[in-house]
């Protein structure tokens, strides 16, 4: 540790060994000033947690994540997201500050595959090679191809681990793309372990959100069961994470997780792991958006899940899986570096005249691909010849890196805000937009509306509780739909604390989690277009709406209020415009490039298209998500809205057809 002509201190262990809480310990208790990071708010807060409650280490320990920060810069140890590691080194690097000489920066879990994990290790080699750091260590259950050969580096192994754990392998392999098999049998696994040991604590890895819900509710409806359920995901807000890693007195505890539990987590009254054994995993598609696909685990990530288990006392591993299959599967991931462009990563790079493509080594092809797209959106500008180009950061690609949403979103955010003249017509606009880009953002294609099981089965049955219980929130389209939604939110609870929307949302049959979701998009968005305003979103709103004489925010459901954020929105997502090439075709053609062959659908079931009665045959998609069902590619439009449609003459023409709302689905190939 303390040999200067040492760069990169690589320790390998496997999951449970307690090199995580070991090293990170030790260094705390030495005369260094260290950063942790681990690539999840979950695992920053667990280890966090961990080393607080049982270390000698007081209260010079901080952390940090999701821009909340609780430490001061000379606290010894700092854990944090990596994404804020990723910062950290970036602005060191860009003002050619270098760190302490006692300063160690430490990258944990670093085998997993998210990009900011990847750009974070490749920034802190180059920082390291500009003398801006002098001591890296790199944690990991596994290493894969990584190679530190350009360095002066040494490796320690952590072996062993606290507590055994018993691996009880499933009899037969279920396809991972059929989740209602999978449900079942999981579900029925979990039933039978509560029952026969109900002081043993169950976290149980399903692939995503939505399947996190679907498991939490089918335990919670079983009301034989003693058990209390807690969810996991990305999303999940600071206060249900800190609540999921309390022991649970009196009853079995279940944590139904997405892959997000996998690093850096340790629930001290978990000692069964039951894993589906599969993940999303996105996949660009460079016309469409994001494809996600349903694949088995490698190795590596079941060698994780399985070490959540037995960190306190004797674990027991139930993966859904055969032992045999389990052979045959990838050892390690690919990183989604080299699945998807990193626009974000390089926008952020060059906007500190950091050489992007050098740091990230990213191939020529993709990398003109991630620069061209970045033109496109205005988010800079370039000058020079080819070879010696240099790109120059707009005012609208500095502004963008402050929103935590996507790229095209963030626009339309921004460009709401900077119209505004001073007039309280425009600060309508703009706080409508950014309702908008807060449900967007909050479902990401997911359902407000929840249906109930007996509600599911019937297609007749469907549509009735679906008029019933939610037709005063329909809209022409889905923006209006949106922000029906939001107004009822906002209007009909008791008060805005989070307890009375929740009731409110149950009452009503409305998924609380999105909710929730959007309105702490709302607040943030709030914070950033109105910095000088230090109090409640929900406050600002309701003064907003009295100072414009305005009772209820459904009455902003008007044309001279719409019209100018969809010309906003038509403008920043041009490349997602879809028309109907040829008249009496229920198509949608790309609108660009109308002859590529693909077929779309609006999904009705994960959205609330089935509400916009008036969707014209000419729409913007502003979400477009392909999902893969063995040989089947589905890519699903799951927010439109009516645009103008451009004729081959340059004229604009107003499309006002309206869907047929008796098909299931509206489906086209081309």
């Amino acid at each position: 540790m303390n040999d200067p002509s040492v760069q990169i201190i690589t320790v390998k262990g496997a999951t449970g060994c307690g090199k995580s809480v070991g090293i990170t310990t030790m260094l705390g208790e030495s005369n260094h000033l260290v950063m942790v990071t681990v690539p999840t708010k979950v695992g920053v807060y667990g280890l966090y947690s961990f080393i607080r409650d049982n270390c000698n280490i007081g209260r010079d320990i901080g952390y940090a994540f999701d821009g909340d920060v609780k430490y001061q810069y000379n606290t010894k140890l700092k854990i944090a997201t990596t994404k804020h590691g990723f910062n950290c080194l970036k602005k060191a690097i860009s003002r050619n500050k270098p760190f302490p000489n006692n300063f160690v920066f430490v990258l944990d879990e670093a085998h997993h595959t998210t990009q900011e994990n990847a750009a974070t290790l490749k920034l802190a080699q180059y920082a390291l090679r500009m003398g801006i750091l002098k001591k890296l260590i790199v944690m990991s259950a596994t290493f894969g191809l990584t190679s530190f050969d350009d360095f002066t580096n040494v490796t320690l192994e952590a072996e062993g681990r606290m507590f055994p754990i018993t691996t009880f392998w499933n009899s037969f392999d279920i396809c991972p793309n059929n989740f209602k098999r999978f449900a079942t049998h999981i579900t029925n696994t979990i039933v039978d372990l509560i029952k026969a040991n109900p002081n043993e604590g169950i976290l149980v890895f399903v692939s995503g959100e939505k399947e996190v819900e679907e498991v939490s509710a089918y335990i919670e409806d079983n009301r034989a069961l003693n058990a209390e359920v807690f969810r996991l995901y990305s999303k999940m807000p600071a206060d249900e994470l800190n609540r999921s890693l309390e022991p649970v007195i009196g009853k079995t505890k279940v944590v139904v997780a997405t892959n997000i539990a996998e690093s850096s987590v340790t629930i001290s009254d978990i000692s069964v792991v039951v894993d589906t054994c599969v993940k999303k995993t996105p996949y660009e598609n460079e016309r469409f958006g994001i494809l996600l696909k349903n694949e088995l685990i490698s190795q590596s990530n079941s060698l994780q899940r399985r070490g959540r288990a037995g960190r306190t006392k004797e674990g027991k591993y139930y993966p859904m899986i055969t032992e045999e299959k389990w052979e045959d599967i990838d050892t390690n991931d690919s990183s989604d570096m080299d699945r998807l462009s990193p626009y974000g990563i390089v926008l952020e790079l060059l906007n500190e005249q950091l050489p992007a493509r050098s740091i990230l080594q990213i191939n020529s092809e993709k990398y003109d691909r991630i620069i061209n797209k970045l033109l496109s959106l205005k988010l800079m500008t370039e000058s020079g010849e080819d070879g010696e180009k240099t790109y120059h950061i707009t005012q609208l690609g500095r502004a963008v890196q402050q929103y935590p949403f996507s790229l095209e979103n963030s626009i339309v955010a921004f460009k709401s805000s900077s119209s505004v003249t001073g007039s309280g017509q425009d600060h309508i606009r703009t706080i409508v937009t950014l309702i908008l880009v807060s449900m967007i953002e909050g479902s990401q294609g997911n359902s407000f509306f929840w249906i109930p099981k007996e509600h599911r089965k019937n297609k007749n049955m469907y549509k009735e509780f679906m008029e019933d219980q939610f037709g005063h929130m329909k809209g022409s389209n889905d923006l209006e739909t949106y922000l029906y939604i939001f107004s009822s939110m906002f209007h009909e609870p008791k008060s805005h604390k989070d307890a009375a929307v929740a009731k409110w949302a149950k009452t009503n049959s409305m998924n609380n989690k999105l909710l929730k979701n959007a309105r702490r998009n709302f607040s943030q968005l709030i914070r950033i277009t109105y910095p000088k305003y230090r109090g409640y979103a929900e406050d600002f709103l309701e003064n907003m709406l009295e100072q414009n004489g305005i009772h209820n925010l459904a009455q902003l459901v008007r044309d001279d209020v719409l019209s100018p954020v969809y010309e906003l929105f038509e403008d920043v997502y041009s490349d997602c415009v879809f028309n109907d090439p040829e008249e009496g075709m229920y198509g949608i053609a790309y609108h660009n490039n109308a002859e590529v062959p693909l077929s779309h659908k609006i999904d009705t079931m994960r959205s609330f298209s089935r509400l916009s009665t008036n969707v014209a045959h000419g729409v913007v998609a502003l979400q477009v998500v392909e999902s893969v069902y063995g040989l089947t590619t589905n890519r699903y439009i799951s927010c439109v809205f009516p645009c103008k449609v451009k004729k081959e003459n340059g004229t604009d023409e107003e499309v006002t057809g309206e869907r047929d709302t008796s098909e299931e689905e509206w489906e086209c190939a081309i």
